[in-house]
């Protein structure tokens, strides 16, 4: 698994703990919130540009 799938995993986990935790009325939403930001962070600070 390379970081942009495990970036990508962190997004989907994190979306769908987000909606599990909006519906149980947990701190599941918090984490799933986190999750999925720090899936978009891995993605844009990625070595794309990098040599």
């Amino acid at each position: 698994m390379g970081v942009k799938w495990f970036a990508v995993a962190l997004i989907v986990l994190g979306v769908a703990l987000t909606l599990f935790g909006f519906q149980a009325q947990n701190p599941a939403m918090f984490v799933g919130l986190a999750l999925a930001v720090l899936g978009v962070v891995v993605i844009l600070t990625g070595r794309r540009n990098r040599p």
